[in-house]
């Protein structure tokens, strides 16, 4: 945790890769650079779960547009065909086939098969 923290500001990072330089000698480099590894794991991972929480968000979007306009059956029936989708671009697809589509049937089908 200490590293972690004490890694957070570029003035705070080159302090603390001098102090292992001085404690460490010949070993300084190698840990810094694992303190590198783990902050790119944790951008990575922090990366991921805005993506993870964005797609949700949309996926609940188009469930409300999809009530709004063919009622809530068509939103829940909806809802069960995006658990799967993951794709930001197809998700955007099926907000088009919302405001195209005349019937809940058309949107429905359109989204099961891919065709947008």
């Amino acid at each position: 945790e200490y590293v972690l923290a004490a890694t957070r500001s570029q003035e705070r990072r080159e302090a603390f890769a001098a102090a292992l330089r001085r404690h460490l000698p010949g070993r300084g480099g190698e840990l810094m650079n694992y303190v590198e590894q783990i902050e790119a794991r944790g951008e990575l991972k922090g990366r991921r779960a805005g993506i993870e929480q964005g797609i949700e968000q949309e996926r609940r979007l188009l469930r409300r547009l999809a009530e709004r306009k063919f009622g809530a059956e068509a939103g829940l029936r909806l809802s069960d065909l995006l658990e799967r989708v993951a794709d930001p671009e197809r998700l955007a697809q099926v907000g088009e086939s919302i405001i195209e589509c005349a019937t809940e049937g058309e949107l429905l089908a359109r989204v099961q098969n891919g065709t947008h």
